[in-house]
């Protein structure tokens, strides 16, 4: 088997990472979903939010800057916290959501569901939910920008694509995707990802994620849309992303791809992508 890196980008990409960082051509490794999260919450129990930040996928820190997270986990009470407990955790292939209840500092209890995803072969944190006035359930999520301009807000007027336009929607950024890692340059990839993804990631930084891939010299090809496999039908999820996973079967390589999209007039973008190739 070779092996190559790989990244999921709004993946932060998001976000993010996404849903975000593209993880590497190898087989994703067993980890505990409860273990990541732990450690995510110890640093920063121990202040390190930077750490925190960087331990996420790549989907989470597309969607917000690092000295945005640090803004909010001060807000929330999460640096310092005296405790925290667990009361429920269901994992589903490679999505996992846990419920935690923190107790900060100042004695206040802070309720927080913490999704994960299987990135780069191991769980990292996708998405970070707290409650908000008048509700009992975590609902709120404050580590986005997503749904917070006049600009991502058109995306919650959009309804799903249908599945013709969703499959030339993934095999045009597939393709787009390989050619630039065929070319070893990424302009013409970077123009192609969505206005708030660029914002939150820089070109340099886009490349640097992709390395792997330009080491190694992967080609994963050009599919046809018929052959596009999805695992789940595509939905729009709470964000107002347009999340889209399957694979392909690309000679040696079987192909995996969870791709995350936004709604910027007149069409979706890029705001993610994390592929992975199995030989």
């Amino acid at each position: 088997m070779s092996k190559a890196q790989s990244l999921f980008l709004p993946a932060r990409f998001l976000l993010l990472v996404v849903f975000l960082a593209i993880t590497g051509c190898g087989w994703f490794s067993k980890n505990d979903p409860k273990g990541a999260a732990d450690t995510f919450l110890g640093l920063l129990g121990k202040g390190n939010t930077s750490a925190a930040y960087d331990s996420a996928s790549f989907a989470f820190q597309a969607q917000q800057s690092v000295q945005g997270f640090e803004v909010v986990v001060k807000e929330l009470g999460l640096l310092d916290f005296k405790s925290i407990s667990w009361t429920r955790s269901v994992i589903k292939n490679n999505e996992a959501k846990l419920d935690v209840e923190i107790l900060t500092k100042a004695d206040a209890k802070l309720a927080m569901e913490i999704s994960l995803i299987k990135e780069s072969g191991s769980w990292k944190i996708y998405t970070l939910r707290t409650q908000s006035a008048g509700t009992e359930v975590p609902v709120e999520n404050r580590f986005t920008l997503v749904g917070k301009s006049a600009a991502f807000n058109q995306v919650f007027k959009q309804s799903l694509p249908a599945d013709r336009q969703i499959r030339e929607l993934v095999r045009e950024t597939l393709i787009k995707f390989n050619a630039a890692i065929q070319k070893k340059n990424f302009d013409d990839f970077y123009q192609y990802i969505s206005f708030a993804w660029q914002t939150q990631l820089s070109q340099k930084r886009l490349e640097r994620a992709f390395q792997g891939f330009i080491d190694t010299g992967i080609d994963i090809g050009a599919p046809q849309a018929a052959d596009l496999i999805f695992n789940e039908p595509p939905i729009i999820n709470n964000d107002g992303l347009l999340v889209v996973t399957g694979y392909y079967k690309m000679p040696p390589y079987h192909v995996v791809f969870s791709l995350m999209y936004t709604y910027e007039l007149p069409k979706w973008k890029l705001y993610g992508i994390d592929v992975n190739c199995l030989k």
